[in-house]
């Protein structure tokens, strides 16, 4: 459709990707580049191929406020990206306007009830990222998959009222799993986010938390989307 091509030039990022469990990384990285992917942050380390460049991100883990921040400690400098489940209220407040945590997520829908405005004006002073993932929308159905648009607009809702910095993530496991910009920014449309937010969530903002914590290794080409 006319108008809806995305500009090449712009540099799309998929933020959550577990290659664990990915028989072929070689392969599944080709796949990332051919559906139009330049960066992925992967949650272990891998050398990219071709044109796709892997960056590491280490997904904190602990079950409470004490466990999370000892390991923020043992992870500090050791990742491209930190990121910081949203397991309660505690922590996603610690996590949001915490210097040394780049990205907060959450990791099923019931976890969604810690996010609201003040959290995302937390993420500001914080100069941290919301990712939103969209794998509820793929993993269930009828009215389970109606419940989690729902839970998942609202979301997107008060990330837009807000100006959040925020990231669209497919969040997948396998080949199978990923899907190109296009399908995530059309799936993100139907959420409420307008196109340029959507591709900003895929492109410029995840390049921004780069920025901000100073990796210099990717340089984008600053141009309207068309």
């Amino acid at each position: 459709m006319q108008g809806a091509r995305l500009n090449r030039r712009l540099k799309f990022v998929e933020t959550h990707v577990h290659l664990s469990s990915v028989f072929s990384k070689e392969r599944f990285l080709k796949l990332a580049s051919k559906l139009g992917f330049s960066v992925i942050f992967a949650t272990d380390r891998v050398e990219g191929v071709g044109e796709v460049e892997v960056l590491l991100r280490v997904n904190l883990e602990g079950g409470n406020l004490a466990q999370m921040k000892r390991a923020l400690g043992r992870v500090r400098g050791k990742g491209d990206v930190v990121a910081a489940p949203c397991i309660n209220r505690e922590v996603a407040t610690w996590a949001a306007r915490n210097p040394d945590i780049d990205v907060i997520y959450f990791p099923s829908l019931d976890h969604y009830k810690c996010m609201d405005k003040s959290l995302v004006r937390l993420s500001h002073e914080g100069r941290t990222a919301i990712e939103l993932s969209l794998t509820p929308l793929f993993e269930r159905e009828g009215t389970k998959r109606m419940q989690a648009f729902s839970i998942l607009r609202r979301a997107a809702t008060v990330l837009l009222e807000e100006g959040a910095v925020f990231f669209i993530t497919r969040e997948p496991k396998g080949e199978y799993e990923l899907r190109s910009p296009e399908s995530l920014i059309a799936i993100a449309r139907l959420l409420g986010v307008p196109r340029e937010g959507a591709v900003r969530a895929l492109s410029s903002y995840p390049l921004l938390i780069l920025k901000w914590r100073g990796y210099e290794g990717i340089q984008r080409e600053v141009t309207p989307e068309g």
